[in-house]
């Protein structure tokens, strides 16, 4: 069967055999996000056959990082995904089984972020026009898209559950577009067993870089600061081929010093209490506010 995935302004077009049972979570994971757009590029996959005596192989942190380039040849974490590129728009590859249940599925979302960089790559857009992948949680305030960007368990998941109902966009991962009236944010398929986020998208009004504290407090940042957060939390943007991650993270760190210049960027010291909603719904300001704020 053909099962094609919304990424944003990509689509990922999966074929897959219908008789395996073993795709049937990562086809329930991904339905709400269905779209019978025309795939920018098509992975045909199966599965990895295994031995109930196999050991269980260990789950990486990164594909970016653990993988292997020969030619149009990659493997991902130690033969998990093995794959190669008919053609630049036309990608073969089999998936260990681990890969398609439980945990293993937000492993395999890696894999997307190779393909949509890949993807975007292909298209005749301008490099400051390139959408990109930001980890954060992204949610609708009245003046527009907020993200809130950290490191993993800085709090993102806990912003996203104490957002009011309707406002947030994803709990993970936001595509930014650069386009002439400034940045888009929209949400993704990543991290599906995220129920609360809605569709749609916002422009960028502001950006949080956030951590735990005592209290739910906004501060200036300076730029020497922010940028290498924000780099840091940049989806690397390297195609799936692509080897030279020095170039890589150049990309990143243009990114986002483009980034700081289309939006504010505060500092966000939070516990979870109703600070963040009033912070979403613009009930309190950056300088302001039942001593949620310090400017």
């Amino acid at each position: 069967m053909t099962f094609k995935i919304a990424f944003g302004p990509v689509t990922l077009a999966w074929n897959t055999d219908d008789r395996d049972p073993r795709f049937q979570e990562f086809h329930d994971a991904y339905a709400a996000y269905v779209t019978d757009r025309p795939a920018d590029v098509t992975v045909t996959a199966s599965v990895i056959d295994t031995k109930p005596s196999d050991p269980e192989p260990i789950l990486p942190n990164s594909f970016m990082r653990a993988r292997e380039v020969r030619g149009d040849t990659f493997i991902l974490g130690e033969n998990l995904v093995i794959g190669t590129l008919a053609n630049e728009r036309d990608c073969r590859c089999e998936i260990h089984p681990v890969l398609l249940s439980g945990c293993g599925l937000r492993v395999l979302e890696q894999f997307f972020y190779l393909m949509f960089q890949h993807a975007v790559r292909l298209s005749d857009t301008a490099p400051d026009r390139t959408p990109f992948l930001l980890h954060c949680c992204a949610a609708r305030g009245p003046e527009g898209a907020l993200l809130f960007s950290g490191p993993s368990g800085s709090g993102k998941s806990t912003i996203a559950s104490l957002c009011p109902a309707g406002t947030v966009l994803t709990d993970e991962c936001a595509i930014i577009t650069p386009g002439d009236g400034g940045y888009s944010v929209s949400g993704s398929p990543v991290n599906p067993t995220f129920t609360a986020k809605v569709a749609g998208s916002a422009p960028l009004s502001r950006i949080y870089l956030i951590s735990h504290g005592e209290a739910t407090r906004i501060g200036d940042i300076s730029s020497l600061e922010a940028v290498p957060r924000l780099t840091a939390e940049i989806m690397v943007p390297v195609g799936l081929l692509e080897t030279d991650m020095e170039l890589a993270m150049t990309r990143a760190l243009d990114t986002a010093i483009g980034l700081m210049g289309a939006a504010a960027v505060k500092a966000l010291a939070f516990r979870p209490d109703g600070g963040i909603t009033d912070i979403v719904t613009g009930k309190t300001g950056d300088d302001t506010g039942d001593g949620h704020a310090d400017g």
